[in-house]
């Protein structure tokens, strides 16, 4: 049993410029162009990561100088009742 051969599932046997005037009217021929266009995406972004992974091997990107990652931020107490204590008069006037 081919299933290629059966109602639902045909494979039509169309040009370029044909599948083009067919999408939308021919699911099969949507479904190739999703696929397609999938494809070509997902290879566009692979690319596009392997060139930036080696301009950061390289060192032609590196990240800015003023960022202070390691040094953690320090709260001040009163502050952080003072923003708590005007919270919770809002609450008080709803």
């Amino acid at each position: 049993m081919n299933l290629f051969k059966q109602k639902f599932l045909r494979v039509p046997h169309l040009s370029i410029l044909a599948s083009l005037r067919e999408s939308t009217k021919n699911p099969f021929v949507d479904w190739i162009l999703i696929l397609i266009i999938s494809g070509v995406i997902v290879l566009l972004l692979i690319i596009n990561s392997i060139n930036l992974h080696k301009k950061v091997v390289n060192g032609e990107i590196q990240s800015s100088e003023n960022t202070n990652l390691n040094s953690p931020k320090i709260f001040d107490q009163n502050e952080l009742k003072s923003i708590i204590s005007k919270f919770d008069s809002k609450a008080l006037n709803f």
